[in-house]
């Protein structure tokens, strides 16, 4: 099968590509983008409190654990607490 990437796509296995078309293509029905900033409106909607305290999560998570290299002990320790809060 011939795929056509459009909009700066250069691969298949770029970024969220494939996880994205799945979620958002398939079971959002959002095929456009408008439909797609709907769908994810919509989204934040449904999940009120939940969906900023998510992203504040994951902002966190990573703005902490880009400092510190991966073998040490900080980042260690900062795993390992991360681990046992969720």
């Amino acid at each position: 099968m011939k795929t056509t990437l459009h909009g700066g796509v250069r691969s298949l296995q770029e970024d969220d590509f494939n996880h994205d078309v799945a979620k958002y293509g398939d079971n959002g029905l959002a095929e456009t983008d408008a439909e797609l900033w709907a769908y994810l409106a919509e989204y934040r909607r449904r999940a009120g409190f939940d969906c900023i305290v998510s992203a504040l999560e994951d902002k966190s998570r990573d703005f902490i654990m880009r400092f510190p290299a991966q073998d040490s002990r900080l980042y260690k320790l900062a795993q390992s607490i991360y681990v046992k809060m969720r």
